[in-house]
């Protein structure tokens, strides 16, 4: 194999694995610096990560493109499905790294580890990080710990556009606001519309708060929701992720469930409060922020939850934790702690 290997990474579910995934993909980069790095994702997120791969000269292409015809040396695999592993293995690509999980894998995968990432022992970005050190020893790399204290660049055209928006919506340059980002696509249990109601006006105490919600049909509702309830919350509306990220760097503080624009806000260097479910699956242990500059707060509700991907409902002695009382308190207790110093 050649000194400067040319090397695939692939990261192709969603936006918050994918920004778990910069902690690995930038540990490639530091210890292969005149490697030529591509990044396969989905096209969706080339735009809000440009500013990223072009600063650490890591190229990019879509999943969904042909790009089984390129010739690589080495791939690193975070994520991939069986079709996408199968035409990497028919590549003829040398080294192909991959989490050793599925039968499948075994077979298209060359060199890999065991990982019972369902138990949500550590980060997503952990896994990602031991998977990325694995394949750079198969390389003759010693690997090392993450040094942390990654942070998105601006986007200048994008922040324009986002001063606009903010404009409109009676917010200059240099006001304190705060942005609500109630929604998931319900990809994991969620607070309920009564207590986002209850958070937003507990926010607008402090200060202007901005409501961003995602175009999936239950996140449109439960904004339409918000707005009819709490007519002090300004809506955001037709933002691209790349502006949506320039509006987080401007704000003092992010609210959102476990969902890809918490990992955005957080990566841009904003204080996050990011509100998780105890479902094993869901957990903070594996999906909390990680790597940014900025410290974040998660809070869940500390129970014995013995559900492991969804809810047990009225079976479970905990039922329905989401909405306890003490619950609730915990949540403003942690916002009037970043409020007050935002």
């Amino acid at each position: 194999m050649s000194i400067s290997p040319k090397i695939a990474i692939f990261r192709t579910d969603h936006l918050g694995d994918l920004l778990l995934s910069l902690p690995a993909i930038q540990q490639v980069r530091e210890q292969l610096p005149e490697s030529e790095i591509t990044v396969i994702t989905k096209p969706q997120f080339f735009e809000p990560l440009q500013g990223y791969f072009l600063e650490h000269r890591i190229r990019w292409r879509s999943v969904d493109e042909q790009w089984d015809h390129e010739q690589w040396d080495a791939a690193l695999v975070l994520h991939a499905n069986f079709q996408q592993a199968f035409k990497l293995w028919k590549s003829r690509t040398i080294v192909r790294t991959g989490q050793w999980s599925r039968l499948w894998s075994f077979v298209f995968f060359n060199v890999g580890v065991r990982q019972k990432r369902s138990l949500a022992q550590k980060n997503e970005a952990e896994y990602s990080l031991e998977l990325a050190n694995i394949f750079l020893q198969r390389l003759g790399k010693s690997g090392a710990p993450f040094k942390g204290g990654i942070q998105l660049p601006v986007d200048a055209e994008a922040e324009k556009i986002a001063e606009k928006a903010l404009n409109r919506l009676g917010i200059e340059s240099g006001d304190r606001f705060f942005v609500l980002h109630p929604g998931m696509a319900g990809s994991a249990l969620n607070l309920s519309f009564e207590k986002y109601r209850q958070l937003a006006e507990q926010v607008l105490l402090r200060g202007p708060v901005l409501l961003s919600v995602g175009p999936a049909p239950q996140d449109q509702l439960l904004g339409e929701q918000l707005l009819k309830s709490v007519p002090k919350l300004k809506k955001m509306s037709g933002l691209s992720l790349n502006v949506l990220k320039e509006v987080f760097r401007k704000s003092s503080l992010v609210v959102a469930p476990s969902t890809g624009p918490l990992h955005l806000a957080h990566l841009v260097g904003v204080p996050v409060l990011g509100i998780y479910s105890p479902i094993l699956s869901h957990h903070p242990n594996r999906w909390a922020p990680y790597g940014g500059k900025t410290a974040s707060t998660v809070v869940f509700p500390e129970v014995r939850c013995p559900a492991k991907r969804s809810c047990l409902g009225s079976s479970c002695s905990s039922f329905n934790c989401m909405e306890r009382h003490d619950w609730q308190t915990l949540i403003l207790q942690k916002l009037g702690g970043l409020t007050s110093e935002a």
